[in-house]
């Protein structure tokens, strides 16, 4: 492969293909990017840095973050109007229901209360188990789900409130990250 296409190779890769492949089988991805780098002379311009309001950050500031019922990276918490997650980020990319109510912005859900407050956050979160171990410490339970569902979950507390972070097997490497009041129900 020339130097031009292990450019656009890179510069594919690196600018969205990795978020398209979660989407596309593996073999239409690898006909997609063959067909790109074989048929183009062009000079390819690497497309614009996405921008996701969920930018979750999990580090470790994260804790202080959750006592306050925010997300590191996320501008809105718990008991935020949702208004406020429609001022930062513009009008959800879906709305819908799933077991209740929710309003989706980038890689978050927000599902908002009775009074149209966040009374649950979820984000998608890129790190396994392991990693989320290192940066929180032991959590407070951690198994399997006992609300119904095939899932692997850590929970952890943060004075009022409660963190969830589930997976499909305990060695998923991705998984996600809900955040709600303690005591109340996880969406």
């Amino acid at each position: 492969m020339s130097h031009g296409n292990r450019l656009k190779w890179s510069l594919i890769v690196t600018h969205g293909l990795a978020a398209v492949s979660r989407a596309l089988p593996a073999s239409l991805l690898l006909c997609s990017v063959f067909a790109i780098i074989g048929c183009s002379n062009e000079t390819l311009e690497p497309p614009a840095a996405p921008t996701d309001p969920c930018g979750l950050v999990l580090d470790a500031e994260f804790p202080e973050y959750a006592r306050a019922g925010t997300l590191k990276g996320v501008h809105a918490g718990i008991g935020d109007a949702v208004s406020r997650f429609k001022s930062a980020y513009g009008e959800p990319e879906a709305t819908g229901v799933y077991q209740t109510k929710y309003e989706q912005y980038g890689k978050c859900f927000v599902f908002p209360d009775q009074d149209q407050r966040a009374g649950s956050i979820l984000a998608a979160l890129d790190q396994p188990a392991e990693r989320v171990r290192a940066i929180l410490g032991p959590p407070a339970s951690e198994g399997k789900s006992d609300a119904g569902w095939e899932e692997y979950v850590l929970q952890y507390s943060f004075g009022d409130f409660d963190v969830y972070v589930n997976y499909e097997r305990p060695e998923s490497a991705e998984g996600s990250l809900l955040i709600k009041r303690s005591g109340g129900n996880a969406e």
